[in-house]
């Protein structure tokens, strides 16, 4: 598991002046949520990543066919692709995080040698493939 970026809130504001001194700005907020890499045979407790320790009341998979989290909050990986996972707290918070489903290491090792994608079950081929 590693985490990619740090998240939060960022403010970006850009002025751009033309030839006359006009100016022209643009504001825009962007969302950073954290980013774990996981595999089909490590599930991640996200339970343990709620921020003050807040309790979640629901959780959902924005793609269950790549990601599938339980009511505990934890996400087994299911084939590879991204998933949003959300969550929602006693108070109301809405939390979220981006899981990106990878091969495991003999999964890589079936492709590499030759016996090739064919021989993993579909729900391990990623979706570009099948």
């Amino acid at each position: 598991m590693q985490r990619q970026e740090k998240e939060g809130n960022y403010d970006f504001v850009i002025e751009a002046t033309d030839s006359s001194g006009n100016i022209a700005t643009y504001e825009k907020t962007l969302r950073i949520k954290p980013l774990y890499h996981i595999t089909m045979d490590k599930p991640l407790d996200l339970s343990k990543k709620t921020p003050n320790g807040l309790k979640v009341i629901y959780w959902e998979s924005s793609d269950t066919r790549v990601a599938s989290i339980n009511d505990n909050g934890v996400v087994s990986g299911k084939r590879v692709g991204n998933a949003t996972i959300s969550a929602v707290t006693t108070n109301g918070t809405k939390l979220y995080w981006e899981v990106e489903v990878g091969f495991t290491w003999w999964q890589i090792f079936l492709i590499f040698t030759g016996i090739g994608v064919f021989m993993l079950p579909f729900w391990m081929v990623p979706e570009s493939i099948n």
